[in-house]
This record gives C-alpha cells, sequence and structure tokens, in this order.
C-alpha cells in the first residue's frame, strides 16, 4: 500500500512542480539568473545601445569602428536625463575612446564604461553581463548570450563567461 500512495502523490505533484520550475526559469531569462532589475529608461537604452556597438567593434579589432560609435556614445550620454551612474568619468572614457589610435588603449577606456553599464544592466531583462574568463576578469554588457569579448578581440571573441 505504502508504495501506490507514494506513487500517486508523485504522478499528482511532479507537473506541478515542473510547471513551477519552467515559470522560474522563464523570468529567470533562460539563463537562471532573476531578471529584477528596474527596467532602462530611453535615455539610458540609447546609451546602452551605442555601448554594444562600440563592444561589437572592439571584440572585431575594427577601431574606426569603435571611433565612429563612440561620438554617437559620447552624443547620447551628454543628453539630459540620463542615470547617474554615466558619471564623468564614464563621460571622459567615451571621449577618449573617440581619439584613441591603438586598440589597447581603446580597450582600457572601454573598461571605465563597462564598470558603469554592468552596474546598471545587473539583472535587467535583455541585458547580459559577461567577463572574460581566462582571457580577461573586466566585465562587459551585451544584449546577447553568444559571447563578443571586446578585450580579447577578433581572435578570441567569442570567449567570456555569462556571469551568474
Amino acid at each position: 500500500m505504502f508504495p501506490r500512495v507514494v506513487f500517486q502523490f508523485l504522478r499528482h505533484v511532479l507537473p506541478g512542480v515542473a510547471a513551477a520550475l519552467a515559470l522560474a526559469l522563464a523570468a529567470c531569462g533562460g539563463d537562471g539568473k532573476p531578471k529584477t532589475g528596474k527596467p532602462l529608461g530611453e535615455t539610458d537604452k540609447a546609451i546602452m545601445k551605442q555601448y554594444d556597438d562600440v563592444r561589437a567593434a572592439l571584440a572585431q579589432d575594427d577601431l574606426r569602428r569603435v571611433r565612429l560609435a563612440a561620438e554617437r556614445l559620447r552624443k547620447a550620454m551628454e543628453v539630459p536625463g540620463i542615470s547617474p551612474i554615466w558619471d564623468t568619468k564614464a563621460l571622459n572614457a567615451a571621449k577618449a575612446l573617440e581619439q584613441l589610435s591603438r586598440l589597447d588603449g581603446a580597450r582600457a577606456a572601454f573598461r571605465e564604461l563597462s564598470t558603469a553599464a554592468a552596474a546598471l544592466c545587473e539583472n535587467v531583462e535583455g541585458y547580459y553581463v559577461f567577463t572574460g574568463g581566462f582571457t580577461s576578469p573586466d566585465n562587459w554588457v551585451q544584449t546577447t548570450k553568444e559571447p563578443g569579448n571586446p578585450y580579447a578581440g577578433r581572435a578570441m571573441a567569442g570567449y567570456g563567461e555569462l556571469k551568474k
């Protein structure tokens, strides 16, 4: 009798548990991390769009594209109403990105921006914070789950770990 009772209990409870787990995973955006951060405002979304363009250009070692995207990023950061996280240090990094003539300098400036971006986008749906893993301890943010490492360049752009 005992095994039959256990079997009946499990038959009725397990589908509910499975459904609860599926809902929890969906709430996490599929990566196991709850997306509970405050949604970004329109100005911050505009900044993050330009930030992501800079990131993608760095991941492809394309300094010309970095400089063009950095100009758009700086302009987006000069609009009133942005989050205080985009402080003078981040704005100066965006300005530096426009003028740098070497990728290593551009990546150093991008680190400053990424510190602010990672703090802003932590747990925000649609944004994923990565770390370079063994290639670099630095973080960056992107809108896709496939890494595009701005610090490693084209040769190792696919290296990166989604932060948990």
